[in-house]
């Protein structure tokens, strides 16, 4: 089972390695809800430091959601009133944000993502 702050960061940056190619994740282990990347560093950046553009942000907030399975998470993610990101916000703010949705849904379970996710290492 993982918490709510393991659980956000990889759900955040799994999204993330699919809307830009400059994070690379080499390791996952769904168990115990960690993972690697090659350049950690790149984490702290903004989407837009990350070469990601504003119509990639949708695709990003639509793969995101999909890794939510606690449908209030899923449907404050997908909205973007309720879950502002901009091509300007860091990726910690993203994560941090999901981490106050998982932690206070009473759907979360512990699960990390979905056994649906189909996330492998090196993608």
């Amino acid at each position: 089972m993982a918490g709510a702050a393991r659980a956000a960061n990889m759900r955040t940056v799994i999204a993330l390695q699919a809307v830009t190619n400059t994070i690379h994740i080499t390791q996952i282990d769904r168990q115990s809800c960690t993972f690697e990347v090659e350049d950690e560093q790149k984490l702290e950046k903004t989407f837009a430091e990350l070469g990601v553009q504003e119509f990639q942000l949708s695709a990003f907030r639509q793969t995101l959601a999909g890794l939510c399975p606690e449908q209030d998470v899923h449907d404050q993610v997908v909205d973007e009133d309720a879950f502002p990101i901009a091509t300007t916000t860091p990726i910690p703010t993203v994560a941090a944000a999901l981490e106050g949705l998982i932690s206070v849904s009473a759907k979360f379970d512990g699960t990390c993502i979905p056994a649906a996710a189909g996330v492998q290492s090196g993608q």
